[in-house]
């Protein structure tokens, strides 16, 4: 009985320090796997909020971007450049 507290308690530790982990390397978009090149900046993109992706969760890198989806990335970029530093402003 003890052990058995003892193997709960231990596995609810470490279930705690490991799924924030966990949950921070997910994908926001489902067809966008951890392996692909570009992972790392959409991730961050994401992060920051300059690319949203589409409403079924996807961001579909293989499409062509219309005029459209790019002022929105633009408009998005620009509503953080007072937090970016010298070298971001440079980019954008």
């Amino acid at each position: 009985m003890y052990k058995k507290r003892i193997m709960a308690l231990t596995f609810v530790f470490i279930f705690m320090c490991v799924a924030p982990a966990l949950a921070s390397e997910v994908s926001p978009f489902s067809d966008v796997p951890r392996g692909i090149w570009a992972y790392d900046a959409v991730q961050k993109l994401a992060k920051d909020g300059i690319v949203t992706g589409y409403g079924d969760g996807t961001f579909q890198g293989n499409r062509v971007m219309t005029r459209y989806e790019m002022a929105e990335i633009v408009a998005n970029a620009l509503t953080k450049i007072d937090q970016a530093n010298a070298e971001q402003k440079a980019i954008i």
